[in-house]
Parts: C-alpha cells; sequence; structure tokens
C-alpha cells in the first residue's frame, strides 16, 4: 500500500499543478489574445545563479525524498524560467542528468511560498536516446 502511495502522490501533485495552470491560462486568457499563450504566463528566464541553485536544490530533493535504487548525478543546466505572481515564484527548469548509466532530460518545477519551497518533478524523465 505504501508503495501505491509513493506511485500515486506525486502524479496526483503533478495533475492538480497542472489544474492550476489551466485555470490560470482561462484566468488570463479573457485579458489577452488567444494566439500569446507563453506571454500570459509571464515566464521569464531566470538568471544563471537562480537556475543552478534552483537545479541542485532539486536534484537532492529528488534524491533524498524518494527510495530510488538509482540517483540523479552530474546535472548540466539546460533552461531555467521563473514566474513571479503575487507572494509566490513558481521556477521551472530542465537538465541533464545521469541516471543508472543513462542520460536523461529531468524537468522539474519549484513553487517558493513566503520562503518555503515544494519541488515536483516531472516524471518520467525523458531519455537522451544516443545514435549508433
Amino acid at each position: 500500500m505504501a508503495s501505491a502511495g509513493r506511485f500515486l502522490l506525486p502524479r496526483a501533485a503533478l495533475l492538480l499543478l497542472l489544474l492550476l495552470l489551466l485555470v490560470l491560462l482561462l484566468r488570463s486568457s479573457a485579458a489577452q489574445p488567444a494566439s500569446s499563450i507563453l506571454p500570459a504566463l509571464n515566464l521569464n528566464p531566470a538568471s544563471a545563479r537562480i537556475g543552478v541553485y534552483a537545479m541542485n536544490l532539486a536534484i537532492n530533493e529528488y534524491n533524498n525524498a524518494r527510495d530510488i535504487p538509482y540517483p540523479l548525478r552530474s546535472p548540466v543546466l539546460i533552461e531555467c524560467l521563473q514566474m513571479v505572481q503575487g507572494r509566490e515564484t513558481w521556477i521551472t527548469l530542465e537538465a541533464l542528468v545521469r541516471q543508472h548509466g543513462q542520460l536523461v532530460f529531468a524537468k522539474f518545477i519549484i513553487i517558493l511560498t513566503d520562503g518555503f519551497y515544494r519541488v515536483y518533478p516531472v516524471v518520467p524523465f525523458r531519455r537522451l536516446v544516443h545514435p549508433h
């Protein structure tokens, strides 16, 4: 039963997060043209310092909070975007990491509110396929 909770809880959190993003999109679509969905989210590139800090935070949280046999190693930041909305800051990031000898694209969403944070991995991580 505990393993089912570990399996379903991250997916439920991701579904809730996606629903919240949908509500934000619908709420902002009346004020802006439908052709500009991304500007409605106010996603801006984060500084390299924030990106590296967020990447290390997300990977450490992922490795420490889960009972996984293959932790994420050797991260390289690919992209980090942030959105400030009221008291909340949302950070999305993508990193290239090594997991169990394979390269994968790890994506995370971090929500900061009043000094507290939550890290949501967007799983499953996509494997990088090497051309032979």
